[in-house]
């Protein structure tokens, strides 16, 4: 995968607000918006806005953020997003299934659907899971593995991942019968 190293040349200086977004030295000659962003931790965000000397990037953290992942302990699906209005950086799982067991430790990595980001990229650990009795999916809430207090470099993405070679079970031969 082709990456572009990056360094943060703005963010919020205020101690008591935590930083959604921050700005990299990199502008529209080396990067587009959409681009995944990540660190040797893990999943940082998504180039949101670029403009000619410099981008914006999309923290993970940022509840406007979407990534969809995966548990990997038990292959549980939903999709990570920041929680709004603390001052801590932590995310939340939505549209994971109440069947799903999780359990507080679990490591949180990227799908790979969709194409944004590769597959199996660590996105957190699970730090608290609600269970009701009621309704189609759990509260899950993750704690980034990227440390966004201390962050200054990053890699983008600049290619997406090569689609995974055909298992030899794909290459089956075709049913016979009906043709559509």
């Amino acid at each position: 995968v082709e990456t572009l190293g990056v360094r943060i040349v703005g963010r919020n200086t205020s101690p008591f607000v935590r930083s959604l977004r921050v700005r990299i030295d990199r502008g529209s000659k080396s990067l587009r918006s959409g681009l995944p962003v990540i660190t040797t931790e893990g999943v940082v965000g998504r180039v949101g806005r670029v403009f000619a000397p410099y981008s914006e990037i999309i923290l993970a953290v940022d509840p406007k953020s979407a990534i969809d992942i995966i548990i990997q302990r038990t292959g549980g699906r939903g999709l990570l997003r920041g929680i709004a209005g603390t001052n801590r950086y932590a995310c939340r799982i939505d549209y994971l299934l109440r069947t799903e067991e999780v359990k507080v430790g679990d490591l949180v990595v990227t799908s790979g659907v969709a194409g944004v980001f590769p597959k199996d990229l660590p996105v957190g650990r699970i730090s608290k899971v609600t269970r009701r009795t009621y309704g189609l999916y759990q509260e899950v809430e993750v704690t980034p593995s990227v440390d966004f207090t201390s962050l200054k470099e990053m890699l983008v993405i600049l290619s997406p991942p090569p689609p995974p070679a055909p298992k030899a079970d794909d290459a089956r031969e075709p049913a016979r019968g009906l043709l559509p």
